[in-house]
């Protein structure tokens, strides 16, 4: 009897139609020479007739490794890990895997759990974007041990053996001051997080801010760093950005360490009246937003696709050669103005 044509056959139902064993049609679909072209043709035949897709997943674990690698990341609430994602799945797609997508929350143990699922399914490996806690740097340690493979992306960490792919951000810093200098701003004020100290990629640009500022004979009262909890001050419309912005002493440049916080300064002003020719903005990221917004901030841009892309690369050479293969690439960012 012929099975009832569906969405998608069982590598049984195309045996079962061919007349011949499982492992017939697994060499058959794998273009075996232990199967002659008459039994090959028949095989394939039923197989496209019977609408029969393989199941890549189970074909992987068969040989021990999958055609899926993991990108774990905190969260896409912004555009920068989402972009990073796009470049990294079609690097895997040209080389024939698909990227499972986790999200951390921003939690450690969520971060963990889920790369201990990949290497239960027996993925091959991992983009992870780490959260940035020091209490990560002995797991990444074992799991090169144990031969899991893994890039990070957008941070690192510096005492740690990791392949990795950043901006150089350092580098972002000094466009973006440069860029105020120029504008002969002989005061500028970095707006970062109150725990950038922890992340490189935000301690790298406040680097490149107070090295560029420094060499331009700005003291520390005319190159301040304020930080302060972005998301703690959402609910209070930015008490911070509202000090910083009122009275007499105003600061006529600030350069944000990423695009969100430019926003943060962007609406702090618009509720405040301030006009957007009364301060120069530099933000980090070049959010695709960014143009569209009624005050267009410039931006350093990352090069976000290009990270993704190479370090799907990485992943797939450290997959070949082992996780002992350590790359680590700092891409140049560029100046949008607007």
């Amino acid at each position: 009897m012929t099975p009832r044509r569906r969405d998608s056959a069982t590598i049984k139902d195309v045996a079962r139609e061919a007349g011949v064993s499982y492992s017939t049609v697994s060499r058959a679909l794998n273009d075996s020479p232990l199967v002659n072209d008459r039994t090959k043709r028949k095989i394939l035949t039923v197989a496209k007739r019977l609408n029969y897709r393989p199941n890549v997943h189970a074909q992987g674990l068969a040989r021990g490794r999958s055609h899926m690698l993991g990108f774990v990341v905190p969260d896409l609430r912004g555009t920068l890990l989402m972009e990073v994602v796009e470049g990294a799945e079609r690097a895997l797609a040209e080389a024939g895997y698909r990227a499972l997508l986790l999200h951390t929350e921003w939690e450690l143990e969520i971060e963990k759990e889920h790369v201990e699922y990949l290497r239960s399914s027996r993925i091959g490996g991992a983009i992870l974007c780490p959260i940035g806690r020091d209490e990560e740097v002995p797991w990444l340690r074992r799991l090169a041990r144990e031969g899991f493979p893994v890039v990070l992306v957008d941070r690192y960490f510096p005492r740690l053996e990791a392949s990795h792919v950043v901006t150089d951000n350092v580098l972002g810093g000094r466009l973006a001051t440069e860029h105020l200098l120029r504008r002969e701003h002989r005061s500028i004020v970095c707006l970062s997080d109150a725990e950038s100290h922890l992340v490189t990629s935000l301690a790298d640009r406040m680097q490149g801010f107070r090295e560029t500022a420094g060499e331009a004979g700005l003291g520390p009262d005319q190159a301040k760093v304020v930080t302060f909890d972005l998301q703690s001050e959402v609910p209070r419309e930015f008490p911070t950005l509202r000090r910083l912005l009122e009275g007499s002493q105003r600061p006529r440049a600030i350069f944000a360490v990423n695009d969100i916080f430019a926003m943060a300064v962007y609406q702090t002003m618009s509720r405040m009246g301030i006009s957007s020719g009364e301060i120069d903005l530099v933000g980090f990221d070049d959010a695709r937003m960014a143009p569209f917004m009624p005050l267009p901030w410039s931006s350093v841009a990352q090069p976000k696709e290009d990270i993704g892309r190479r370090a799907a690369q990485i992943l797939i050479e450290m997959i070949d050669r082992g996780s002992g293969h350590i790359v680590r690439e700092s891409l140049p960012p560029s100046l949008i103005v607007r």
